[in-house]
C-alpha cells in the first residue's frame, strides 16, 4: 500500500483509506488501458485489468459500507412556521 493510503486510514478512518486504494487500483487499470503500455502493477492482459476494475469497484462499495454514516444535526433545518398569522391589512379606497 502507498504511504499516502495509511495516512488517510488513519486520519479519514478505515473507509477512507479504502477509498483511497480503489482509486488508485482504478487509475493504474485505466492508465494501462489508455496508454496500451504495461504498468508498473503489470497488467497486461485484458484479463487482470477487468479483475483490477472490478477489484477496485468491490472496495468502493466496501468503502460505502464500512464509512459512518452522516446524521442531521438539525443545524440547517428552518424554523417551524407559526401557527397563526396576524389578518392581512385591506387595502384603502
Amino acid at each position: 500500500m502507498r504511504p499516502a493510503s495509511w495516512a488517510s486510514c488513519i486520519i479519514g478512518g478505515f473507509g477512507t483509506g479504502l477509498f483511497a486504494v480503489a482509486v488508485f487500483i482504478l487509475l493504474t487499470a485505466l492508465y494501462t488501458i489508455t496508454t496500451g503500455r504495461g504498468s508498473w502493477a503489470r497488467l497486461s492482459s485484458w484479463k487482470l485489468i477487468a479483475a483490477a476494475i472490478g477489484v477496485s469497484v468491490l472496495l468502493f462499495m466496501l468503502c460505502a459500507a464500512v464509512s459512518p454514516q452522516h446524521r442531521d444535526t438539525g443545524i440547517y433545518t428552518p424554523a417551524p412556521a407559526p401557527a397563526h398569522t396576524a389578518p392581512a391589512p385591506k387595502p384603502k379606497k
